[in-house]
């Protein structure tokens, strides 16, 4: 997908175009793939799902359009049949595959924001599906745990974020818009632990403090990138650093 607004289908050993569709909006997200079916997200907040073999267009949804937005857009989650789509307005959707047909919806928008950048409801984070739920992050301070074929909000904490969370025996380890490094249970949104990131190594002359993306999770860290263009190694039970 490009920011010129076109989908490519491109043949892995050769780089042969397979087939090419233009779409109603620059593209900043990354597309997702299942069951023969491919889901794009333009920076109008329209999902559009094409057949991989063929690019024929299968259906569209529309959410809200939004006039400012964080760069960069989160890519729909798909299991059992649903999609969970999310927009820069904040909304969710639950949607049937096959159809498009929306299951439930939910938004994310805080209310009590006033400045305008924290009031971008932005939900960049790509959602994270587990089992038969899914939790969703948005950029203006809320994360929802919904259950995947109801649309029922289990429980919803005032953390917001724009990276995508990583997941390991029930606990969700996520970087919120304050640089903390926060673990939850999944299940029930209780926060285990939670850690500030370093805001001065490294710290430019211009005074910008340091932002970190991720977690990456391995076997026995978590790992950060620092936009000093340094990562860290964290330990999963209580954050330290590793030096």
């Amino acid at each position: 997908v490009t920011a010129l607004a076109e989908v490519m289908a491109i043949d892995a050993h050769t780089g042969s175009i397979l087939w090419r569709q233009s779409v109603s909006a620059p593209i900043r997200s990354t597309p997702t793939v299942d069951h023969n079916r491919l889901y794009v997200t333009s920076i109008n907040n329209q999902l559009d799902v094409f057949e991989c073999s063929t690019g024929h267009i299968l259906w569209s949804h529309m959410g809200i359009t939004e006039n400012a937005g964080i760069l960069g857009g989160s890519s729909p989650a798909v299991k059992d049949g649903i999609v969970v789509a999310p927009y820069s307005s904040g909304e969710v959707f639950g949607l049937r595959h096959d159809t498009g047909m929306v299951l439930w919806s939910e938004s994310l928008a805080a209310l009590n924001r006033v400045d305008s950048i924290s009031s971008l409801a932005h939900i960049k984070a790509r959602p994270l599906i587990h089992k038969d739920k899914a939790l969703v992050i948005s950029h203006s301070g809320r994360t929802s745990l919904i259950h995947l074929r109801t649309g029922q909000t289990l429980w919803t904490k005032d953390i917001g974020g724009i990276h995508s969370p990583a997941l390991s025996k029930g606990t969700v380890f996520m970087v919120n818009n304050n640089n903390q490094l926060i673990a939850l249970d999944f299940e029930t949104g209780r926060i285990i632990w939670s850690k500030n990131l370093p805001l001065t190594q490294g710290l430019k002359q211009d005074g910008e403090r340091l932002l970190w993306a991720g977690p990456i999770l391995t076997k026995e860290y978590l790992i950060l990138a620092g936009s000093n263009g340094k990562i860290i190694f964290c330990s999963p039970k209580n954050g330290d650093i590793h030096h």
